[in-house]
């Protein structure tokens, strides 16, 4: 009964932090949006949304599943009161972090810059080669130091130290606000600057806590290096691949189209996946228990926190939905201009996709977090190669509408076939059957 109470308020602490870093974080993100699509031209801003692709690309190559891999290894440990091989996990984890982060810098920078700026037909990608390779390296290991932080239950570092998080943005808004206050310009280069910058204050302060979590003792504890590069090898290549279904919109786009449809289509994608972050929330406060859940065999209670994820982030979706059917052209025209009221069909049809695919969302985490992730991986593999000539059709057929259509229709396959496995795994069949019984749990407050 003890352990049940305080299973019961360490959820309720991560899901209050994580909410109010989300909610705080949304609103700054899209303020954010805002500022810079009113501040940089529709060509610059469509450089910058493709630079950001390529810079998360790079964070999520020198991330290298560090970040899952750490969270479920330290949750597990943690569990079962071995805390000593759980801070000795953190350690190896930050190192082989550190070694990936130096050698794809060093790979990027001298082979690949070049080629993925022939690719988009976009110069400044290689011309700011460095600064991109910078801010992915910083952007990779900030989100795996964050998700560290929520492996030790704490949330409220893993929120305020994520990359897309409350630090980062205000730091990255201040700077806008001061370029403008002093009339020097918001151009392309500064805002690239801005960027790494407001990396370096949350990921120096990370990395100082995480180390002092660590107890002398520790160093002592025989090295778990090999295991956890072995296990992030896998949980890596799941990453990749998902990021790639996430991210290959983007780069068809660039390939075929030019920036002013890049910039027009990502903004409508913004506004569209507005709730997304919600999945994050999710996926930060109650990875660690689904990890503690399976490890100890309780199936009831997984069963019940995969239903209140399910639950939880199908309403947004389905308000934010109906509410761009009805608002949208207004709501595009009014924040972002004339210019981009193309965007607001575009918000339509994502988050039409996004609700769609909502109650599957939760479906890869799990599966990695239980160690299931080549589940992920065989799904993905198989589909990748359709998906792209599908969202090349699309494009090619009806431009950057095609794009948003074909994306969400693949992505929302993909999710569904996954959380029908993963409801196998847990003992329900689908995903809505685990919904209903969240609903009957929620109002008898069994969680």
């Amino acid at each position: 009964m003890k352990r049940e109470g305080e299973f019961r308020s360490r959820i309720l602490s991560g899901a209050f932090w994580s909410v109010i870093g989300k909610i705080a974080g949304n609103f700054l993100g899209l303020f954010s949006t805002f500022a810079l699509v009113r501040l940089l031209t529709p060509v610059m801003l469509g450089q910058y949304y493709l630079s950001l692709s390529v810079a998360t690309f790079i964070g999520t190559i020198c991330q290298f599943g560090l970040g899952r891999t750490g969270l479920r290894f330290i949750a597990q440990y943690n569990a079962v009161g071995k805390e000593l091989r759980s801070a000795r996990i953190l350690l190896d984890t930050l190192v082989v972090l550190l070694v990936i982060e130096i050698a794809f810098g060093v790979v990027y920078y001298f082979g690949l810059s070049k080629a993925v700026s022939e690719m988009f037909d976009e110069e400044v990608l290689h011309s700011f080669a460095f600064g991109i390779m910078v801010w992915g390296g910083l952007r990779g290991a900030l989100g795996a130091t964050a998700l560290l932080f929520r492996g030790y239950g704490s949330f409220r570092e893993g929120v305020l130290m994520d990359p897309t998080g409350i630090i980062k943005t205000t730091i990255f808004l201040l700077g806008i606000g001061l370029i403008w206050l002093y009339g020097n310009g918001v151009t392309y280069p500064r805002v690239l600057l801005l960027t790494i910058l407001s990396l370096l204050v949350p990921l120096s302060i990370s990395l100082y806590k995480l180390l002092k979590k660590v107890h002398p003792s520790a160093y002592r504890y025989p090295s778990q290096f090999m295991m956890v590069a072995r296990v992030a090898w896998s949980v890596f290549l799941v990453g990749l691949i998902e990021f790639s279904f996430r991210q290959m919109d983007v780069w068809i786009i660039g390939y075929f189209l030019d920036s002013i449809e890049i910039a027009k289509y990502k903004t409508g994608v913004v506004l569209g996946d507005i709730v997304f972050p919600l999945m994050g929330l999710l996926t930060g406060v109650i990875s660690p228990f689904i990890v503690e859940s399976w490890r100890l065999g309780q199936k009831n209670k997984l069963r019940q926190l995969l239903g209140v994820a399910a639950f939880v982030y199908t309403m947004p979706c389905l308000v934010l939905f109906v509410v761009l059917i009805l608002w949208g052209g207004e709501i595009v025209e009014t924040v972002f201009g004339s210019d981009y009221r193309e965007s607001a069909s575009i918000a339509v049809v994502r988050s039409g996709f996004q609700f769609i695919s909502s109650l599957a969302g939760f479906a890869v985490p799990f599966l990695v977090m239980i160690g299931k992730q080549s589940h992920v991986l065989i799904v993905y593999s198989i589909a990748i190669i359709p998906s792209a000539f599908v969202l090349v059709y699309g494009v090619n057929w009806a431009g950057i509408g095609g794009a948003v259509f074909a994306g969400g229709l693949s992505n929302s396959i993909i999710l569904i076939v996954l959380s029908i496995w993963t409801g196998r795994l847990v003992g329900v069949r689908t995903f809505p059957a685990i919904t209903r019984l969240s609903i009957k749990s929620v109002m008898k407050n069994r969680i």
